[in-house]
Formats: C-alpha cells, structure tokens, sequence
C-alpha cells in the first residue's frame, strides 16, 4: 500500500502497490496480511497516528523500520523492525530530563 496517487498500480521491489492505507481493512484480510510494516519512518505524527488505528481496528500488527539516519549511520539494518512507539505518535519531539539535575533542583528547596 501506498498513499502517493503516482505509485497506485506500479510495481516496487517485485511487489504490485494494490491501494492505500484506507484500502487496509479490505486487503488484510482478502490477502492474508499479518502484519502492516510502516516504511516511512519519518512520516508526520498524525500520519502514522491514522495508519495505527486502522492497523488497531482490523486488528493487525503494526510495526515500522528504524530511522533513515540510524539505517545511514549502520547502527541498525533493515530487518531490525521495531514496535511503533508512542513517541512516533506525538505531535512533538519527546522530552528527555537530566536525572541529576532534577533531583538537585528539588533537593535545593529543602
């Protein structure tokens, strides 16, 4: 599946693209697909948010490729798929806190 309307029809990789991600509650089961994996990993939020509830609702296993950086970079290979996370959901980039900075800030006002 493909949502780019130039790519409807063509063949990649040796595989036919037979519709959208709006055609997936019909396909999975007419082809006996068991698992949905999400190739566009740089995809916006809300993008992937729509392909995980319609993966939710048939329901199927929805699973993505790592990051093209870390692909390029060699710390992961392409077989290394991974659960979509709830950061790939968010509209945001996640928050990271520095542990000890926290701990010392909060022990400040005692």
């Amino acid at each position: 599946m493909d949502d780019d309307p130039l790519k409807q029809g063509a063949v990649i990789s040796g595989l036919k693209v037979r519709g959208t991600t709006d055609d997936l509650p019909r396909l999975v089961p007419e082809l006996g697909i068991e698992q949905v994996i999400i190739t566009i990993a740089d995809a916006p939020a809300a993008q992937l948010r729509r392909i995980v509830r319609v993966c939710e609702g048939i329901p199927v296993r929805a699973q993505m490729i790592p990051a093209m950086f870390d692909l390029l970079q060699g710390k992961v290979s392409i077989a290394s798929l991974r659960e979509v996370r709830v950061e790939d959901l968010l509209l945001r980039e996640t928050v990271s806190l520095e542990e000890n900075d926290l701990k010392a800030f909060l022990g400040a006002g005692r």
